[in-house]
């Protein structure tokens, strides 16, 4: 009996605290929803035969208690609840392991607590002699069991009805009723069944007649301005150059200007951004797919998917692409990186985005390993060399590694002299991983300055997101750097990644117009003479080479939350016409409207305008 008792109650109580620590305190609505979770599943048991039901609480208390522990985990690491797309990125967690370790505490481990005494119980109820049980008292404990697992599911979908026709959910507080406001309002299996709802509600979305001529609307509405964003002096500057578009593993924009116990962190970076146009006003747009989703943005101008990741949920599928446009101006394409090529689901996701071959570390030479796959150093060295084969013009969009989380190198790469004070934190271990792939990013500019390729050569660079978390290491920042900092504060100065276009025939600009990563490929389709039709009806951005507009949309998600920067400054809530932007976006991406409207190639035109002369 004791068993049958302590079951809910310990399970409303690990509900409760989970749902406190993901909500930011215990709230009457999410504790109180936690405890009805806890006497529904208290009672699913009793369908089953009394011999049984020890070892079948003892299962779902497993379970909880494995699903509450992921929930923490993910929430420790990202700062939101997890979604049930989290799920399809499971293939992840192989390379992942020092990262995962450095998050655990004992926090996440109390949702374990009561797994042994339920062990206990379960043994010692099984050999007592169970009283027989009447049939119909089983269905009357199921029937009440459903019914109660029932009614929360409806009432759940009743109060997270949105008021008009059914639409994908747009990311931050558009959506009340997902993430950590669920936790908050139903506790943290209630989390997970609006969550599921929330899914039910995209497929109908996608399913709406109307949303292909929504998506088309918005881009008849938007294309008069990336029109307008290409008509620049820029125009054409670097039109037949190759080019070599690389993403950096958690790289901030802050770094590039700072030095420690005298020495720059970034001292290659610097010196490129002495002939490089250069953008500080530069911000992540991620959303659940990280480092993924910054290559969707770079690649198609495409905000991301609003849930999950789209290199998972939309595998396959084709979309426009920097790449493809290129390919069809006579460009050769290769993309690199040097983790295994399953990772964030790419050898699946690429094909569709243009970006073939693809040369991961399987086609590498694992000379040198460092966190999660190939060290850097190696990556750029082995890329240079593959570049003085590839047939010119190219594009080579190579991604790095290294600065990944836990942000841990072998003691002889660490090579940045770190004060006793951030010597082993996070701060400084982060600031030695960007110093070591800086000093990687230097070597590979020489190799193709060797190789006689830099002349023809634009290199455009960019941070995929960030690495130091408002949500997570703030605390940390504030003690390395000094003062408090608040959120405008962190948007400001923390949340930006460089963006910079280095040709050595560039004299240094420092670009003022604020953007972000759905700007790249139309900006750097302006420099090597694409017509902005070729992005008619597709680009969400547009170039960053035009003074105005100037703005950028922070969508909110594993790495960051919603805000809006402008001239005027930085606000939390999104404009009404960006939460439709992001809305849209995630309807291409529902709908397959690229496959569904638009045929490759399209609007690839050549109508060019003169522009300076490289």
């Amino acid at each position: 009996m004791a068993g049958e008792i302590l079951w809910p109650v310990a399970l409303g109580i690990k509900l409760v605290y989970a749902g406190a620590i993901m909500g930011g305190g215990v709230t009457a609505s999410g504790a109180f929803w936690s405890l009805v979770a806890a006497l529904a599943l208290g009672l699913l048991p009793g369908v089953f035969r009394p011999e049984r039901q020890p070892w079948v609480r003892f299962g779902m208390n497993v379970a909880v208690s494995a699903l509450l522990f992921a929930d923490l985990l993910y929430f420790r690491y990202f700062g939101r609840p997890m979604s049930i797309y989290a799920l399809l990125q499971v293939n992840n967690l192989g390379g992942l392991g020092g990262s995962l370790e450095s998050l655990w505490s004992w926090r996440e481990w109390v949702v374990w607590a009561d797994v042994p005494a339920a062990y206990v119980f379960a043994r010692r109820s099984c050999r007592r002699p169970k009283p027989s049980i009447p049939a119909l008292q089983a269905v009357f404990f199921g029937l009440v069991a459903a019914a109660a697992v029932g009614g929360i599911w409806a009432l759940m979908a009743v109060r997270t009805a949105p008021a008009e026709a059914p639409a994908a959910f747009s990311g931050g507080e558009s959506r009340p009723a997902v993430g950590r406001g669920a936790v908050q309002r139903y506790g943290p299996l209630g989390h997970h069944v609006v969550d599921a709802l929330a899914i039910l509600r995209e497929g109908e979305a996608a399913a709406n007649p109307q949303a292909l001529e929504e998506i088309a609307a918005w881009f008849r509405r938007h294309d008069p301005e990336l029109r307008d964003s290409f008509d620049n002096p820029w125009r054409g500057w670097a039109q037949g150059m190759n080019l070599v578009l690389i993403q950096v593993e958690s790289l901030h924009n802050f770094v590039l200007d700072l030095d420690i116990e005298g020495i720059p962190v970034t001292p290659n970076l610097r010196r490129l951004r002495e002939h490089a146009l250069y953008f500080p006003h530069f911000y992540p747009q991620t959303i659940e797919g990280n480092s993924s989703d910054a290559e969707l943005l770079s690649q198609t101008s495409l905000y991301p998917a609003a849930r999950g990741a789209a290199f998972y949920r939309f595998a396959g599928a084709a979309y426009p692409s920097l790449a493809k446009k290129l390919r069809a101006q006579g460009y050769a394409v290769l993309a690199v990186h040097g983790d295994r090529a399953s990772y964030w689901n790419r050898a699946k996701m690429y094909p569709g985005l243009g970006l073939e071959p693809f040369v991961s570390l399987e086609h590498l030479e694992a000379d040198e390993i460092i966190g999660m796959g190939l060290s850097d150093r190696s990556l750029f060295c082995q890329t240079a060399e593959r570049l003085t084969r590839t047939p010119e013009p190219f594009y080579a969009f190579v991604i790095t590694l290294s600065s990944h989380l836990p942000f841990e190198l072998p003691e002889e790469e660490r090579t940045l002299p770190l004060p006793p004070e951030l010597d082993g934190t996070i701060v400084g271990r982060y600031l030695e991983s960007i110093h070591y792939v800086d000093r990687a990013l230097g070597e590979f500019i020489a190799a193709l300055n060797q190789a006689g390729l830099a002349e023809r050569t634009l290199i455009a660079l960019y941070g995929d997101h960030d690495g130091l978390l408002w949500h997570k290491d703030r605390d940390a920042i504030e003690a390395a750097f000094g003062g408090p900092i608040d959120f405008e504060a962190w948007v400001r100065t923390y949340q930006p990644v460089p963006f910079l276009i280095y040709h050595p025939r560039l004299a240094g600009e420092t670009v003022a117009t604020i953007g972000g990563e759905v700007d790249i490929a139309p900006t750097l389709s302006n420099l090597l003479g694409l017509p902005a039709s070729a992005w008619a009806g597709q680009a969400m951005g547009r170039s960053l080479l035009a003074p105005t507009p100037s703005y950028a949309v922070l969508p909110g998600g594993d790495y960051a939350e919603p805000a809006f920067i402008d001239p005027d400054g930085i606000r939390p809530a999104l404009p009404a016409w960006a939460e439709e932007a992001l809305r849209v976006a995630d309807l291409i991406h529902l709908t397959r409207y690229v496959e569904r409207t638009i045929e490759e190639g399209a609007g690839a035109g050549d109508d060019r305008s003169e522009g300076r002369e490289p």
